[in-house]
């Protein structure tokens, strides 16, 4: 096949990691996963909504849809427990999942929204918005995005607070090298969970939605 006849792959490469509850004949328990996913689009990643809205002239009732794109809720629920399944025997439930980086398979630029974005591209976002977060300090790339997010959405209260996270994060990389443990800790939980919030025109992709 000649140069010209080869076709650019088109669609999406989704490097994602976490953990995986598993069990066989003899013990259960927690594993690490590590996997990339291809898919067609953002737009596979689509779900919708819809909010009672009253009724019409004809006392029908009317419904507002909205859509967004859920890649991490897609991805947890239907996809990741068929390819994990098939990767690992011993496979039987998601614990968490991280999206570490979503590229383009043909090269191009995505424009994505900041709860899925890499760590070398929230780096250039902080350089050029001038925001006061150090990249590097950061093992997670969710408590990155969602530090950067607080910071846009507020940050005199998030510079406020800022000290004490710095020095919890401290704290928990101080812990694992005392243990010597080369994997990062699991997601924290929120006790009170706050509505969800819809960012970058419509796409929302809420890393503590699961």
């Amino acid at each position: 096949m000649s140069p010209k006849e080869i076709k650019p792959q088109i669609g999406l490469n989704i490097k994602c990691r976490g953990q995986y509850y598993y069990r066989d004949e003899r013990q259960k328990g927690i594993k690490q996963y590590e996997v990339e996913v291809k898919a067609p689009s953002l737009s596979f990643f689509e779900e919708s909504t819809q909010r009672y809205a009253g009724v019409d002239q004809d006392n029908k009732p009317i419904y507002n849809e909205r859509k967004y794109v859920n890649v991490r809720g897609i991805l947890k629920k239907r996809l990741l427990p068929v390819i994990l399944r098939n990767k690992f025997p011993d496979f039987a439930r998601i614990r968490f999942v991280t999206i570490e980086e979503i590229v383009s398979l043909d090269g191009e630029r995505l424009d994505l929204p900041l709860t899925l974005r890499s760590r070398n591209q929230l780096h250039e976002m902080t350089v050029d918005k001038n925001i006061p977060i150090d990249v590097r300090e950061y093992l997670e790339i969710d408590e990155l995005r969602t530090d950067i997010m607080e910071y846009l959405e507020d940050s005199t209260s998030f510079l406020e607070r800022k000290p004490s996270k710095d020095a919890k994060r401290s704290e928990e990389k101080a812990f694992l090298e005392m243990n010597q443990l080369d994997e990062t800790l699991p997601p924290e939980k929120k006790k009170a969970k706050s509505p969800k919030k819809r960012t970058d025109l419509g796409i929302a992709d809420n890393p503590m939605a699961d």
